[in-house]
């Protein structure tokens, strides 16, 4: 079963921007490549 994310009802992000956005903080990747 899908869950809808209850984050992403305020904010200006598509849902698949904010998985990849999940997918880096989850990989402790940098800032920088965040915002790229």
């Amino acid at each position: 079963m899908f869950r809808k994310n209850k984050y992403i009802k305020r904010s200006h992000l598509s849902e698949a921007k904010f998985r990849v956005i999940i997918y880096y903080f989850v990989h402790d990747l940098p800032a920088s490549k965040i915002a790229e």
